[in-house]
């Protein structure tokens, strides 16, 4: 019979296999991608003729982001208007054909919203219906000149479309309008395109930009037009039209909107390229440094931290070693259940920790008040709880989304909350434009 030993000796030797594999599997996928970028880079500059000729012809000297582009962002804005005329279905209504300058405008009008962002394709929205001119609704008795219909049809008049782009600075653009439209409800709807970065971050800007809102529902002077006011949908709309076509206006008297917009779209038109140029975020030390001189205004008391590869690590190698103890030392399974009962609040134990606000930063201590993270609340994009039932109980979590160097990232922790706590944190956290949201919700 093998010994205990030997059993503990083969776990041992997998586990440290299985970690070696992983580490190699991050090394060679770092080097396949460099190559595949090779390839797609050579690849991209070899059909670049051939998109000029077809879609390029239509939008030089008359669509001005592109002819602000530097030539690797034209391929990569081709590419992209390209893909979306592949993945459309172009329909008319009227006496006229669709043109291959139409597919292009329309196309380069959902690309210029979404550039900055992963998604563009719009996937929930499989036609464009094109009519000459503005057209009658017989539902809501008025004449229109685009809309968003929810079965998947984006509808544009040609003529208005075209008017948007012939003059860039009259923040009048259905194209741009309705495509935001269809990047608003893309990023909501059930079976959507959902982009990561732009479906977390914009509950952010529009909380920044509610004061906004509100001064326009209540017929208050506004930079931004009188329609959007008309509801949350046509104020973020109309904000993309100003972000593009009356940018350095927008950014004069509506700042804070601004900057976050640039940051919801991942590009700014005052810059070169539309890069993003954020303020250099500070140094761990640093913001610890300031959190020691800070007031605290909120504490949590205890959460627990969520590692859910070391935990299923914990969980796998107690499981064999207790079939092997068990097996070899003939235990009956009420011992190996008493074990199971201890090591787990031992677990939550070693991990506990507690959220800790202060003015501008969010601080998680460990249970020997350890410093493990700080969020400076500037960078936040939002905290989400959550509840969710397992083996007949529930279990809640909280995840902090956060942004460092341009990507949005999560960390999530297990906590033990009562609803009083968390609404005590959305109170504490709205004022400083991040939004809380989950279970009191």
């Amino acid at each position: 019979m093998s010994s205990a030993s030997d059993y503990f000796g083969v776990v041992v030797v997998l586990s440290f296999l299985g970690f070696l594999i992983y580490g190699f599997s991050i090394i060679i996928r770092a080097q396949l991608k460099s190559i595949f970028d090779y390839f797609d880079f050579h690849f991209h500059h070899n059909i670049n003729g051939k998109m000029r000729n077809r879609y390029e012809v239509y939008l030089l000297n008359k669509f001005s982001y592109y002819d602000k582009l530097s030539p690797p962002l034209k391929i990569k804005f081709l590419l992209r208007v390209k893909d979306f005329i592949a993945a459309k279905t172009f329909e008319k209504k009227g006496d006229f054909e669709i043109t291959d300058e139409m597919k292009t405008l329309i196309a380069a009008s959902a690309i210029q919203v979404s550039f900055g962002l992963d998604e563009y394709l719009f996937e929930s929205f499989e036609t464009i219906l094109i009519f000459p001119e503005s057209y009658y609704s017989n539902i809501t008795k008025h004449y229109h000149r685009g809309e968003i219909n929810l079965n998947g049809t984006i509808i544009f008049s040609w003529k208005d479309l075209l008017d948007g782009y012939e003059n860039p600075t009259d923040t009048y653009n259905v194209g741009l309008h309705e495509m935001a439209h269809a990047l608003d409800f893309e990023n909501k709807m059930e079976d959507g395109d959902f982009d990561f970065y732009f479906g977390n971050y914009y509950d952010k800007w529009a909380l920044i930009a509610n004061e906004e809102y509100e001064n326009l529902q209540n017929d208050r002077a506004s930079f931004l037009r009188k329609y959007a006011g008309t509801n949350r949908r046509e104020f973020f709309a109309v904000c993309v039209e100003h972000f593009f076509e009356a940018t350095e206006e927008f950014k004069e008297k509506l700042p804070q909107i601004y900057l976050h917009l640039c940051i919801l779209l991942k590009q700014d038109p005052l810059n070169e390229d539309f890069k993003i140029l954020l303020p250099a975020q500070k140094s761990f030390e640093k913001m610890l440094w300031e959190v020691e001189s800070s007031i605290e205004l909120f504490n949590s008391r205890i959460i627990y931290k969520i590692n859910t590869f070391f935990l299923s690590a914990i969980f796998i190698t107690y499981f064999i070693l207790m079939a092997v103890f068990m097996n070899y030392f003939e235990l009956n399974s009420i011992f190996f259940y008493l074990l199971l009962f201890l090591i787990v609040p031992a677990y939550f134990l070693i991990f506990a920790n507690r959220i800790i606000v202060y003015d501008k930063y969010i601080v998680i201590k460990d249970v020997s008040k350890k410093v493990r993270n700080v969020f400076a609340i500037e960078d936040m994009v939002s905290v989400h709880f959550k509840v969710e039932n397992f083996r007949g109980g529930t279990t809640s979590s909280m995840e902090i989304l956060y942004i460092e160097n341009g990507r949005l990232y999560m960390k999530e922790y297990f906590h033990l909350w009562t609803d009083e706590k968390i609404l005590e944190l959305k109170r504490l956290l709205k004022p400083k434009n991040v939004p809380v949201m989950g279970s009191i919700d």
